[in-house]
């Protein structure tokens, strides 16, 4: 298990930073291995890693390609990714063992199309710097979480609710639907949550998030 965040806005890069280092406060259990934020013109990523597969600093997260366009934060496991490692060795050339340089590399060959290549348990979001654009993904069955919420102001996105709830400035708002759902059906099904402004990604999809834009 790790914890995974991201947010993109206009605010400085030193409320960024301190925005990210909050986020990797509440996902701190998450991965007790290594802690690390990356900065980007307007936004940046964090990742609270547990080591599982290649447990060397090689495989830090967040992790970027080789020529530092693509950045990624990676929470999962993919069961195929030694099938998909040999697949893509002729386009990529891998620097570690890991699972997480493969789900990169197979982004940045086959785009969203990865998905139907993949076999496993993962959220994660890749950045592109050159398009200056945002996709995260879970997986089918949902079993790593997302969330993710998006105002006139800011997107962010973590594994768990709290990482963005407790960001600062953040307003929480309490979602009635989503109370009422609870009460009926002992759970808050996806997209909804307890909050307003706090959305879950839902099993089997996926989202970009581009030019102030949000497409699910």
């Amino acid at each position: 298990m790790c914890g995974i965040a991201g947010i993109f806005t206009e605010e400085t890069q030193d409320n960024i930073k301190k925005a990210l280092n909050n986020m990797l406060l509440s996902l701190a259990h998450r991965g007790p291995d290594f802690q690390e934020s990356v900065l980007f013109e307007k936004g940046g990523f964090a990742h609270s890693r547990l080591s599982i597969i290649d447990k060397s600093a090689a495989s830090h997260q967040p992790f970027s390609s080789p020529d530092g366009r693509y950045v990624l934060t990676y929470n999962g496991e993919l069961y195929n990714f030694k099938a998909l490692r040999k697949q893509l060795s002729g386009f990529y050339e891998f620097q570690t063992e890991s699972d997480t340089e493969v789900v990169l590399a197979a982004y940045i060959k086959w785009q969203e199309k990865c998905l139907s290549y993949f076999n496993g348990m993962f959220a994660f979001a890749v950045y592109d710097t050159h398009k200056k654009m945002l996709f995260a993904a879970r997986d089918r069955l949902g079993i790593k979480p997302l969330y993710y919420s998006h105002t006139k102001t800011s997107f962010m996105f973590a594994s768990e609710f709290k990482a963005i709830a407790n960001s600062p400035g953040f307003k929480k708002t309490l979602n009635h639907k989503a109370v009422n759902m609870y009460l009926t059906l002992d759970y808050i099904p996806a997209p909804l949550s307890i909050d307003e402004q706090i959305m879950k990604l839902e099993p089997g999809h996926f989202l970009i998030y581009h030019n102030h834009q949000l497409h699910c």
